[in-house]
């Protein structure tokens, strides 16, 4: 498992040791605290103190090796592998995970050696495509060595390089964890370079629409709206949407009510409209998607939904909850063609990969003042109280959307009858 500081934060899955009962190896990050190869906040020039300060402009790879400090040259366990997500911060780090060995990995003193490049100067296996980091000298400090004679060896692979960020620690046999202090080697040359900076940022525009009437909000409403764009993330068993996993759009001067912006991170594989109202105890709510790996590369374009705190509270009521679920809640509503709701329908739910029971569909009576599991009423709107993020949600003749539960959060889902095909 890998983690990060301001407390030092956890790198993915422990790594299993051979022997009896040994604690795993849990692998944590930090910055260096000491005054070689000092990292520094971008924006304020401010020293770093945790893994959000520390922006990357440039697409950046990992390099993580555990290896007996006597042969560096055969590691029982070794990562390559791209950061991804986590607002492009050094956080990315802790989405990483530890591989397990191939052969037991026996009760002694292991070097931990962390390391991040450049994609650009990560070659790829001619073979299997995959990426090869090079690997690296460190100090006596336990950071990477900042300067490296030429290299002469025919394999480029083998050759040292210097690292835009690196450190080294030592696990010993009955360590609970293993912290390693990396230090700023060569960052802002390597991964804050100007020719980065705009690589990754992609346009976004985004519309909002009533939960209610249906029709985009009108401008007053609009007014009391905060729209954002993000991707939620795993949290253990649940989902939660950070702000440095999102980007706050700004309203436009369009006459239909739009916000536009950019977003500068790289989505994985879904994307959400986050819309916020002004006032006490406001709920923010999600309408969520797929990423269109295509089209999203050029322009995103998604609709928000704003849910009114009236018609929030009726659904709790309804469903026995004095309170919003610190876990979130899934609301939805079927819309007939004419995309008024539709009543006497079935929603079926059908959970991500890996989740073995459906979650249970709820329908909101025509008085909203119950619930039950029967189909929905004339208002069309369901409810799923335990729905993991990524399930999806269909009904007759509606395509399937993308909905489930994110911390904190209401998703929306909206699920429109298609026409007959003529004919």
């Amino acid at each position: 498992m890998i983690r990060a500081l301001a407390s030092p934060l956890v790198v993915g899955a422990a790594l299993v040791l051979a022997a009896c009962d040994p604690p795993p190896l849990t692998v944590r990050y930090s910055l260096t605290d000491g005054d070689s190869q000092v990292c520094f906040n971008d924006a304020s020039g401010m020293r770093a103190t945790s893994c959000e300060d520390m922006t990357m402009y440039c697409p950046a790879v990992l390099s993580l090796r555990i290896v007996p400090p006597g042969d560096p040259t055969v590691p029982y366990a070794s990562v390559c592998k791209r950061l991804q997500g986590a607002h492009d911060t050094l956080c990315a780090i802790s989405r990483v995970d530890l591989p397990q060995p191939t052969v037991p990995v026996p009760e002694q003193v292991l070097e931990v050696q962390m390391a991040i490049f450049p994609e650009s100067v990560v070659p790829l296996d001619p073979e299997t495509g995959e990426l090869v980091c090079p690997p690296v000298e460190f100090a006596a400090t336990n950071l990477p060595v900042a300067a490296l004679p030429g290299c002469t060896d025919e394999d480029p692979g083998t050759c040292p390089r210097v690292p835009a960020i690196g450190g080294r620690a030592y696990y010993y046999p009955g360590d609970t964890e293993t912290v390693v202090k990396l230090g700023c080697t060569d960052f802002d040359l390597q991964l804050r370079t100007a020719a980065c900076a705009g690589e990754n940022s992609i346009p976004v525009k985004a519309t909002v629409k009533d939960f209610d009437t249906t029709l985009s909000v009108d401008q007053a409403i609009a007014n009391r709206l905060t729209v954002s764009i993000g991707e939620p993330t795993p949290l253990g068993t649940e989902y939660a949407l950070f702000p440095q996993d999102t980007r706050e759009l700004t309203r436009t001067a369009a006459a239909v009510p739009s916000w536009a912006g950019t977003i500068d991170f790289e989505l994985q594989s879904t994307k959400c409209i986050v819309v916020l109202e002004d006032g006490a105890q406001s709920t923010s709510t999600l309408q969520c998607a797929n990423v269109d790996p295509v089209r999203d590369a050029i322009e995103i374009g998604m609709t928000g939904v704003r849910l009114s705190k009236s018609t929030l509270t009726q659904i709790l009521a309804a469903i026995n909850q004095s309170s919003f679920p610190d876990t979130g809640l899934t609301i939805g509503i079927v819309l007939d063609t004419s995309d008024d709701p539709a009543g006497g329908l079935k929603v079926t739910a059908t959970p991500p990969a890996g989740v073995a029971m459906a979650p249970t569909v709820q329908y909101l009576a025509a008085d909203r003042m119950s619930a039950n599991d029967l189909q929905t009423s004339t208002n069309g709107i369901f409810i799923v109280q335990t729905a993991p993020y990524g399930t999806l949600f269909s009904a007759q003749d509606a395509n399937p959307v993308l909905g489930g539960n994110v911390q904190g959060k209401v998703t929306i889902v909206i699920l429109r009858q298609h026409p007959p095909a003529s004919g």
